[in-house]
């Protein structure tokens, strides 16, 4: 550990390198020292296994490598590693190597089937989609003769924020949690004041980066705050919704379904979910959104669960179900228009920017003039809708969205009238 104190990592660093839990959660507020933690991590394996150190350091995609790359020539270098820059890995004269690598989709962690390493480092995982990647590459830990090591490091108000706050004991820091095969996991809090090299170099770095940021990311990134509400607001804003307590009476009902493309598994823990969102028109031209179903099922669950609510909501609802695009999208929605035989039932064929077609539907929010019934369903989809914004990325899901664009859409199409010529009187 003495020649660790070479590199000179700050208090709270210290605190993770000599926790013995086996993965690390080692995140919080912007500028404070993650990615230096998650290599240093590593050079502490270095002075216990020497030659025999495997480390690999995981960004989300290749490009965002450029951070990490910069560090480890601050770091690595100086302790003799030599860059590869054709395969971005770093070589000790000893045989220890160092690998940079990216995990953009859960299927990219499969060719690492058959590797062994004694260190994984996934950092900024805030914007993944899924966590499963990190769990497939866990069986490439072994055979070292030591604790196996894993850090993964994140600010608040990413696109996993709900899965990390899952996935480790935020609420209870520096306290591991232990699984019952014996796997431990512990959440260590990392601050911009804790990180004095940066404080001394850059004192206003802080205050610069967060300045402009909506205030859910501003406690994100300045305060670490794991209980934020993501409310990016670009579409939608809480205080824009308004619930009813009594269900309307509507002259037209609809009800339009956006399914899943994949379904829940071990390799893919958080799919993007089957939703189907109710909505009604009175008289007077007010839309309502009644209900919104949303499960993670198998297709074959999810056929017969459309069937069940369309028996449920009556055949004076129209079905609105999105299409595929390709010729199997094609058949498949006729195979569901013939399933349901009965009922009317119009597919959707989705074109341009899915952001740009939830406009009509956020305007009308926004002018409250689509209103929520009250229901158990409000927190999730409010909580989905505030959070949205252009870029997928930034977000974790957006079918709910996507579902009661498609059913306000159907519901409000202008009404072409016909054309009547009367000749000269």
């Amino acid at each position: 550990m003495e020649n660790l104190y070479k590199i000179r990592p700050n208090q709270r660093q210290v605190e993770a390198l000599i926790c013995p839990a086996n993965e690390i959660f080692f995140g919080g507020a912007r500028g404070g020292g993650k990615t230096y933690f998650g290599i240093i991590d590593f050079i502490k394996q270095l002075f216990t296994l020497g030659g025999k150190a495997r480390g690999v350091a995981f960004r989300r995609t290749f490009g965002e490598l450029e951070d990490i790359i910069e560090k480890c020539n601050e770091l690595l270098k100086p302790l003799g590693f030599v860059q590869n820059i054709g395969n971005n890995v770093y070589a000790h004269p000893s045989g220890a190597i160092y690998k940079l690598r990216y995990l953009e989709k859960t299927i990219d962690a499969e060719r690492y089937q058959g590797h062994a390493y004694s260190h994984l480092f996934f950092d900024e995982v805030g914007n993944y989609k899924s966590l499963a990647g990190i769990d497939l590459l866990k069986s490439t830990l072994r055979g070292f003769g030591i604790t196996p090591r894993i850090v993964v490091t994140a600010n608040p108000g990413g696109r996993a924020h709900k899965l990390l706050k899952s996935r480790y004991p935020i609420k209870t820091p520096f306290e591991p949690t232990i699984s019952l095969k014996g796997w431990s996991r512990v959440f260590i809090p990392s601050l911009f004041s804790d990180n004095p090299q940066l404080v001394k170099k850059d004192p206003n770095y802080l205050s610069r980066a967060t300045e402009d940021l909506p205030e859910f990311l501003r406690q994100a990134w300045e305060l670490g705050n794991w209980d934020i509400t993501m409310e990016a607001g670009m579409y939608f804003k809480r205080k824009d919704f308004k619930i009813e307590r009594i269900v309307p009476e509507c002259k037209t009902y609809v009800r339009c379904w956006d399914r899943a493309a994949t379904e829940l598994s071990e390799q893919n823990p958080d799919p993007d979910w089957t939703v189907g969102v109710l909505m009604g028109k009175t008289t007077l031209g007010e839309t309502f959104v009644l209900d919104v179903i949303r499960v993670l099922k198998r297709a074959a669950d999810v056929k017969q669960l459309i069937r069940y609510t369309a028996v449920k909501d009556g055949i004076n609802t129209t079905i609105k179900i999105f299409q595929d695009p390709g010729q199997a999208g094609k058949d498949q929605a006729e195979d569901m228009k013939r399933y349901l035989a009965g009922f009317t039932v119009e597919s959707i064929r989705e074109t341009g920017e899915k952001h740009t077609r939830w406009n009509p539907f956020s305007s009308a929010v926004q002018n409250q003039v689509c209103r929520l019934v009250d229901g158990d369903w409000n927190e999730d989809y409010i909580d989905e809708l505030v959070s949205l914004t252009n870029n997928p990325s930034e977000y974790g899901h957006d079918d709910q969205a996507d579902a009661s664009s498609g059913a306000f859409t159907y519901l409000n199409k202008p009404i072409v009238s016909d054309v009547y010529v009367f000749d000269d009187f």
